[in-house]
């Protein structure tokens, strides 16, 4: 449990959080009085029943016996006393906003939430809608959101597809940097998330052994979250307090890939019937095959419920969670290696000029970076930031990035002796070349020799990892009000809080990071002179990386009133009105957070030669000379592979001495003291507050063969940025990052639900008394007649997104989406037979998934839109000029002159250097859904799902395109006045000319994205079938006791072929291909999956505890590949996920 003080900071999180008004508190109040004063309110002693009145009468034996009458009499008041105690437990009659799982047999659920916002029958709603009971969590070892979608219709997680990412610096990661929502829905987008109908961040994971259940709607779904992504909603049902029974329940679990971990759960009514509480331990490691690595979660909850009276029930919770990840990368680096010794294994000497291939040294010096061997290329002479070499998990030594051209410097040469010389542009960091030479499509390949990476057991990404600490609070109140043969009124009131606050300092493979290309370092001596302690040694790296704090506080209030009004009983005309179900809500949702991430970056903060901003006072949180350029080792023999992970420092913020020359320093200074901090630099918070008004109302009709649904709902939204920030003693004031305004802008949505289910032979006497007393197939018949739903569904939804910006700096629209869905179900043999077929058309528009990346890409050219700093860019070159050819200017006047070469203000490269930089796209699926659920015995589940489904991009934004015709005139004419050379074609740094990532990371992507409009998502399968079973071998053991104990299963997973990419077209005359043919797909394998199952239950300790243990092993037939997700125009793959070998799972539960 967490300590005293533990809690009390997470109260201060919670309530006294600096920059968030006092005002939240006093409307957190508003609850807990609810809570007192609704109950008593609400509450009426009613006169005792006949029931009660049997109950309380005295147990003295009776004069003389009783007559079989009033035996019977007397058993049936017991019987009905018996049941009301029942009812007062709250085990039979439910509040209409809960849910209970007793009736779910297997894999098959019978009742969700998720339709209606009401406890309704699946069978009586018409979207799509999957539950994963609990028998199925358990069954499968499930942990996460991942694991969960590896079962179910239209999902894909981190099992099914690879969510990936690039900016030009490189290839995101998203399986490794945030496997949470590196899935999707209907091949759409990232499920929502749903506590309880609360609208949650997604960014805590999911933890499956806290659940009763996972309710999966598919498709827009406007009742229950009118707020969110067209692909669908995930609904977490989590465990509460039990007021009827105690129980404690231990699990301990172990896996091959080296993860382990335990939880406790502990219920203990205090007092019977009335009040209980529950409190929640657990402690995870995730394992992975790849080390050194982890994700180390703890969690603490405590919940309590609460039921003063037969007809109220108030339940809250707390919940702290902690999370330490450094998670493995899933993907292969990119190889410069391989051609790198295919060249010769290239070397150079910064200091002489002189270059060496195949152990050749070169006749003479090269006097500019065109003239390096090829194999080689340099960072750039004007790379001004901070080469960070890290090795062993530390920082090894600092040294500027560059020798300033024209400077006349002493340097001793590796004999004593001295050289006096002049620096030129050559004088610069080299590494191997990180550039396809094929042509402007084409990349790097990634490598698959096990020589040079051996992807089954060392972390590339291991200098990567991330902070996560969360605080959630849930409290909520059901209230009958009215409750008759005609009528019933309950209300719900809840409250949901959640105050996250995530912190990234994950460099390779992910957001504005280092890239994840292995290359080689090839200087034979440092900048400064000294011989190079890593000389040929592989490393990744790349130009000062950002580092992300992502705070989010989400305040959800809630209440609802559902109204039944039930006729269908009545003896005359009105029961043909038949039974209806109204529910009216309203919630208000704040949320305050920075969609983007607040950006910061490793920055030197004393020293006045890396920052001269500091004598004036201007602002110098992004000035280039002050910050990183990271170098990660990850080996010791030369010209060799990897032979270690490198974690780098985990908090490198300190003192340490650094190597500077300036442009007229006559020597390198090797012991400048440097203290370097994380300084903020870019983007601001929003505030976002959304009022919903809502209603829906489910209509019974002749007898329940019709049941119709309908929604509606109203969200308005006001949101505003923080206030800017102001520069205070150099650095940025983020005081102003928690206050908002002057200017609100205002959103609406209005969403619908339409549904209707026909069950067109329920109810027909001939036909039940066939299917119920019948023989042979004419039983079957009538089953499957009688047990026929048709269902049609259409509905839509409102996403108020965070704030982000197109790449004219207007603000985006939100996302919303729509759904058409109908087809069949049929449920057979009491519920142990259901199967449902559904036809699906759904649609999401101005999603910011996909082509937005591109849109930063192609500011990044001209300078820093949401924090991102390409080493060339257009405004960092323009003010080099400015401040080289006006010595005498101020920051202020070298930023405005800088600002006027490129045709924008200061004030406008610095307002979009706040915001988030994104643009939208459409995106549509359809095709037909299969889900079954059968349970031949009680010894026996199985459950079938399956999908052919079409997901396609569509509608790709025009902006883009035209901001790029607008730019290009300027970015290819203008010219660097220090060499008169064009800007456009001059590299400088690791991204290399701006011609070439242009080309490769802005306008190609751009036609690729319209030349592929329409045609089938990347990685996305046609079909997709999954079935997963379980059986007690009690069913044939007879009197076994050792068999009887025992439980198989599995399941097999397969995936038909999915479009990995294009080939090319026919080459230009220069015999360049720079354009895809949008006819030549080509189509990865399809994919099969065995998971295997076996649990033995027992009980231990005098029989006292009940006991199971269970081995699951995931993926049987693997041993471990590359398999490839990307292709170049040749169809050679040149990007690989990594495929891990079969994981065995163990685990141990305890029920006491």
């Amino acid at each position: 449990m967490a300590s005293g003080s533990t809690v009390l900071n997470y109260l201060h999180l919670l309530f006294m959080k600096s920059g968030y008004p006092y005002s939240y508190l006093r409307r957190a109040m508003i609850v807990p009085a609810f809570l007192l004063f609704v109950p008593v309110y609400a509450q009426v002693a009613p006169a005792p029943t006949p029931a009660e009145a049997a109950a309380t009468t005295t147990t003295k034996a009776p004069a003389k016996p009783l007559t079989k009458e009033e035996q019977a009499a007397l058993d049936k008041a017991k019987a009905a006393a018996a049941a009301e105690k029942k009812d007062e437990s709250g085990t039979v009659t439910l509040s209409p906003f809960e849910v209970s799982a007793a009736d779910d047999k297997g894999y098959a659920a019978s009742n969700s939430l998720s339709g209606s916002r009401l406890n309704s029958k699946l069978e009586d709603l018409a979207g799509s809608l999957s539950v994963v009971t609990k028998q199925q969590l358990l069954d499968t070892a499930a942990l996460d959101i991942n694991d969960i979608f590896a079962y179910e219709i239209g999902t894909e997680g981190t099992g099914q597809f690879t969510d990936l990412s690039n900016d030009g610096r490189g290839d995101y990661d998203n399986v490794s940097g945030n496997p949470n929502t590196s899935n999707r829905v209907r091949g759409l987008a990232a499920a929502n998330i749903t506590v309880g109908g609360f609208t949650a961040s997604g960014s805590v994971p999911i933890d499956a052994r806290n659940l009763d259940a996972v309710e999966i709607s598919r498709g827009s779904n406007s009742t229950l979250a009118g707020v969110g992504e067209a692909g669908g909603t995930v609904n977490l049902v989590p465990s509460r307090a039990n007021v009827t029974r105690e129980s404690t329940n231990v699990t301990m679990r172990v896996d091959s890939y080296g993860g382990f971990g335990s939880t406790l759960a502990v219920n203990r009514p205090i007092f019977r019937n009335k009040f209980a509480i529950r409190a929640y331990l657990a402690y995870d490691e995730k394992g992975f095959v790849r080390k050194p690595s982890v994700d180390r979660t703890t969690r603490q909850e405590i919940s309590f419920s609460y039921k003063p009276f037969k007809s109220t029930t108030i339940t809250g919770s707390y919940e702290a969670f902690n999370e330490w990840a450094r998670r493995a990368n899933s993907i292969s680096p990119r190889d410069t290696i391989t051609p790198w010794r295919s060249r010769g294994s290239p070397s150079y000497d910064p200091i002489t000029g002189y270059y060496t291939v195949n152990g050749i040294r070169s006749a003479a010096p090269v006097t500019n970076v065109n003239q390096l061997p090829a194999g080689i290329s340099g960072i750039g002479s004007s790379n001004v930031r901070i080469l960070q070499y890290i090795d062993a998990g530390d920082i090894q030594f600092l040294m500027k990035g560059n020798a300033p051209t024209n400077s006349v410097v002493v340097i001793k040469n590796p004999d004593g002796t001295q050289k006096v010389g002049v620096n030129t542009s050559v004088s610069q960091f080299t590494q191997s070349t990180n550039v396809a030479t094929e042509g402007p499509l084409y990349k790097l390949k990634g490598t698959t020799d096990k020589s040079i990476y051996d992807w089954t057991d060392i972390n590339l990404a291991a200098p990567n990892y991330e902070i996560q600490r969360a605080a959630t609070v849930n409290a909520a109140l059901y209230q009958n009000l009215i409750n008759t043969q005609r009528h019933q009124l309950d209300l719900e009131l809840g409250w949901r809080r959640e105050d996250l606050f995530r912190y990234q300092r994950a460099f390779i493979a992910q957001q504005d990071g280092v890239g994840n290309t292995l290359e080689v370092d090839t200087n034979e001596r440092l900048l400064d002179g000294r011989a190079n302690p890593f000389f040929l040694r592989p490393f990744i790296g790349g130009v000062n990386p950002q580092i992300y704090r992502r705070p989010s506080f989400t305040d959800n209030y809630r209440y609802q009133l559902a109204y039944q009004l039930n006729l269908s009983r009545e003896p005359n005309l009105l029961k043909w009105l038949g039974n209806h179900r109204l529910a009216g809500y309203q919630e208000y949702r704040l949320n305050i957070s920075s969609g983007g991430g607040l950006r910061y970056h490793d920055t030197v903060t004393n020293n006045t030669k890396f920052q001269p901003g500091i004598l004036t006072g201007a602002n110098i949180s992004n000035n280039a000379g002050a910050l990183m350029y990271p170098l990660y080792y990850f080996g010791n023999t030369k010209g060799g592979g990897v032979e270690y992970g490198n974690t780098g420092p985990t908090n490198p913020s300190g003192n340490y001495k650094a190597s500077f020359l300036a442009a007229t320093d006559t020597a390198w200074s090797l012991n400048e003291d440097v203290n370097i901090q994380e300084v903020y630099f870019a983007i601001n918070q929003s505030k976002s507050k959304v009022y919903t008004t809502g209603a829906s109302i489910q209509s019974f009709f002749l007898n329940n063969q019709i049941v119709t649904t309908f929604g509606k709902r109203k969200d308005r939204q006001m949101s505003e940025d923080s206030m800017g920030t102001n520069v205070s003693g150099g650095f940025l004031d983020t005081a102003n990052l928690y206050n908002f305004g002057p200017n609100k802008r205002y959103r609406q949505g209005d969403t619908t639900s339409k549904g209707v289910v026909v069950k067109p032979f329920r109810g027909l006497d001939f036909l039940n008394r066939e299917a119920d007393q019948g023989t042979g197939i004419l039983r079957y018949a009538a089953q499957l007649f009688r047990g026929l739903n048709l269902h049609y569904n259409r509905s839509d939804s409102f996403k108020p997104a965070e704030v982000a910006y197109n790449i004219y700096l207007a603000e985006l629209p939100n996302p919303s989406g729509s759904s058409e869905e109908w087809g069949f179900s049929l449920n057979m043999f009491d519920g142990k037979f259901n199967v449902r077929v559904t036809h699906q058309e759904s649609l999401q528009q101005a999603s910011r998934s996909g082509i937005g990346v591109v849109a930063t890409r192609a500011l990044g050219i001209d300078f820093h839109p949401g924090g991102q700093t390409l080493s060339f860019n257009l405004y960092d070159a323009a003010k080099i000029w400015e401040q080289t050819l006006n010595p005498g200017f101020t920051v202020a006047q070298v930023e405005a002159a800088a600002a006027k070469r490129m045709g924008y203000t200061p004030e406008y490269i610095a307002n979009a250097g706040n915001k988030t930089i994104s643009d939208i796209n459409d995106a549509s699926s359809k095709g037909w859904e299969l889900e079954l659920q059968f349970n031949p015995s009680k010894y026996w589940t199985l459950k079938v799902t399956g999908n052919q489904q079409e997901a396609i991009d569509k509608n790709v934004s025009l902006y883009i395109q035209n901001y790029i015709n607008e730019r290009l005139p300027l970015w290819t004419t203008i010219v660097n006045p220090l060499t008169g050379g064009l800007w456009w074609n001059e590299a400088n740094g690791s991204q290399g000319t701006p011609v070439s990532y242009f080309l490769g990371n802005v306008q190609n992507p751009v036609n690729l994205a319209i030349t592929t409009q329409g045609k089938r998502k990347t990685q996305a399968s046609e079909y997709r079938f999954t079935g997963l079973t379980n059986y007690n071998l009690a069913g044939i053991a007879g009197d076994n006791r050792w068999l009887r104990n025992i439980s198989v299963g599995g399941s097999y997973s397969w995936s038909s072929k999915a479009s990995i990419g294009y080939y090319g077209a026919a080459p230009d005359p220069d015999g360049v291909v720079r354009s895809l043919d949008r006819d030549k797909p080509f189509y990865a394998k399809p994919v099969a999956t065995v998971n295997l199952l076996a649990n033995y239950r027992t009980k231990l300790f005098n029989n006292r505890i009940n006991t199971t243990f269970q081995l699951n092993v995931d993926n049987v037939t693997e041993s471990g590949h590359l398999r490839g997700i990307a292709i170049n125009p040749d169809g050679q793959y040149w990007q690989y996920r990594i495929i891990d070998a079969r994981q065995y799972k163990f685990q141990v539960r305890f029920d006491l």
